[in-house]
């Protein structure tokens, strides 16, 4: 991921589409890949035009949800296994975790 895309959009884009469609999921796969269904829990999904919160569910049509099926179809489609698939999830759900992490200085140390 490029991490200027990561951190930052333009006025009226939103971050990678798959990190909304991860977070529209519920159910056994957002319990086996560790998710809180809240969206407003990941810094990364709110950081559109510098923070102001223009999230938008549907895009050409469908929904997150829609799109999540849809690009779960798609790694069934090239053999992409079940046990796999949960893994790619994870990752992905860790990418968003990365985006609540803050930094502090402790003074003088490194």
């Amino acid at each position: 991921m490029e991490k200027s895309r990561v951190i930052h959009q333009s006025q009226g884009e939103r971050n990678y589409h798959v990190f909304h469609q991860i977070v529209s999921c519920d159910g056994e796969l957002g319990s086996a890949v560790g998710l809180t269904p809240k969206e407003e829990e990941y810094k990364f999904m709110f950081m559109s035009g510098g923070g102001d919160g223009g999230i938008t569910e549907t895009i050409e049509g469908l929904s997150d949800r829609e799109r999540l099926d849809l690009t779960r179809s798609a790694l069934h489609l090239i053999d992409i296994t079940d046990q796999l698939e949960v893994e790619v999830w994870r990752v992905v759900v860790g990418a968003l975790c990365l985006g609540q992490l803050v930094f502090t200085t402790n003074g003088d140390s490194a």
